[in-house]
């Protein structure tokens, strides 16, 4: 659910897996037929029969490959520690989805870095290791406290004035 800290590798949700579970059982009963037509080709002497079931139980062998491994990732696992930002599996249960649907949008705890820019009159004051309040353009976004990392050497003109960036780490 939103809010939720998870770790890296955290299981988020798993999908069902009957369709696969179905499906590997039944490749599996192949298996053992074709193994059984195989061994009965051997025993009988028969090398063309036998040759082709034995391709037959590679091609078997390769699509029970296949499943296991779909079905090894039926797990949906956090690929970073972090905040679930969106995502929520109450809702999500039941539901079918498609291939490349974002589930869960998870932020990363590590600090956030930002470049703040800093009107070249002030430029003096700041210097790297203090703590700075940065304002965020948009009005719903609280201003939060960092501290400034580096201070870009130059400055630059945006906006038709001459101002240095700053990076700034955000917690």
């Amino acid at each position: 659910a939103p809010r939720d800290v998870v770790q890296r590798d955290s299981v988020l949700a798993y999908l069902d897996g009957e369709a696969i579970h179905t499906e590997i059982a039944t490749a599996q009963a192949e298996y053992q037929q074709t193994r059984q037509r195989y061994d009965a080709a051997l025993a009988a002497g028969e090398a063309r029969p036998a040759s082709i079931e034995k391709l037959h139980l590679a091609q078997v062998q390769g699509r029970l490959k296949l499943l296991h491994s779909q079905r090894d990732q039926l797990a949906l696992r956090s690929p970073v520690a972090g905040v679930v930002v969106s995502g929520d599996l109450v809702r999500a249960v039941g539901a079918p989805v498609t291939l490349g649907q974002a589930l869960f949008e998870i932020a990363p705890l590590a600090p956030m870095l930002v470049e703040a820019t800093i009107p070249e009159a002030e430029a003096a004051r700041v210097a790297e290791g203090m703590t700075a309040d940065v304002q965020f353009e948009v009005e719903s976004i609280a201003p939060r406290r960092g501290i400034v990392e580096r201070i870009h050497p130059r400055a630059e003109i945006r906006d038709d004035r001459n101002i240095f960036v700053a990076v700034v780490a955000l917690e």
